[in-house]
């Protein structure tokens, strides 16, 4: 055990020592963009007993993303995206739906032949305590940085269109947080330690990242997709993915209709594929700088 925790911590050391190289130069331009949103959705579905019910369903939204660039052609590109929501079915209280934060922190250095080399951190977690349903009453199941997930590595990157990045992590380290009483892969028997209400695992690999972020006439289409795969091996127990898809239709200055996708694979929260799909109408807010 203490050479497997040596050598994780020479690892993301060794990952993160560069990043005062990339941000020590004048600054050429830099842009912050800011977009929140609140939305309702209203659906009705038929279970398999036969039996009618509606549900009701707000969410809220916010995205966050600062580039910088230097003269030297070094770049930063952060970003932050969160949701929280809550639904509620005929003849019950409202309850959370959503809760999903990921901060991703990106340093690159000037392109070379059309790529871009540079380093990558990546923090997904949740806000607000999760419980759910049990025989005494309700259990809790999650909370703030539990679960959680951290990543980081060495990148290889390529710009297209105009705010779109594809990336690939050659050499990455992933810390996976989770709570005790959830149910253990074949990985959590062996945690990386222990704590009093969460196992953390560690684990190295290959990580795919893909982040569009294209806006159509002017402001009133705006398409947003965000797509991430992590292995180490072939095997339903070392791979992980995500794709999520946003199509924002803006009208009359401040409504907005919103289309949302998601496709989810992730071996220590389910073995199941998960899939989401939501049409939703709201107001928005927006604000660059």
């Amino acid at each position: 055990m203490p050479k497997k925790m040596n050598t994780t911590k020479v690892i993301l050391f060794l990952c993160l020592l560069p990043l005062h190289n990339i941000a020590g130069d004048s600054l050429l331009y830099r842009s912050f963009c800011l977009r929140s949103d609140l939305s309702g959705s209203y659906f009705t579905e038929r279970s398999w007993y036969g039996d009618p019910q509606s549900v009701w369903a707000l969410r809220g939204m916010a995205d966050m993303r600062l580039r910088r660039k230097t003269n030297s052609g070094n770049t930063t590109d952060h970003t932050f995206n969160s949701q929280l929501g809550y639904s509620r079915a005929a003849d019950t209280i409202w309850l959370k739906s959503a809760d999903v934060f990921t901060l991703h922190l990106r340093w690159l250095q000037a392109p070379r032949r059309y790529a871009s080399h540079g380093w990558s951190l990546r923090l997904r977690s949740q806000c607000i305590n999760t419980f759910v349903p049990a025989e005494d009453g309700r259990r809790w199941a999650g909370g703030f940085f539990n679960p959680a997930q951290v990543e980081a590595g060495y990148t290889i990157g390529w710009r297209f269109f105009k705010n779109s990045l594809a990336q690939l992590h050659i050499a990455s380290i992933q810390v996976d947080i989770q709570p005790r009483n959830r149910i253990a892969s074949a990985e959590e028997k062996s945690p990386f330690f222990t704590t009093r209400h969460s196992t953390v695992t560690s684990r190295y690999g290959f990580t795919g990242n893909l982040l569009i972020d294209e806006r159509f006439y002017g402001e009133a289409l705006i398409w947003q997709h965000q797509s991430r795969i992590f292995l180490n091996a072939l095997h339903p127990d070392h791979i992980q993915f995500e794709v999520s898809n946003r199509l924002s239709i803006r009208f009359l200055k401040v409504f907005q209709l919103r289309i949302e996708s998601g496709l989810c694979y992730q071996p220590e929260q389910s073995k199941q594929l998960q899939y989401k799909q939501e049409v939703l109408l709201g107001i928005f807010y927006d604000y660059r700088k």
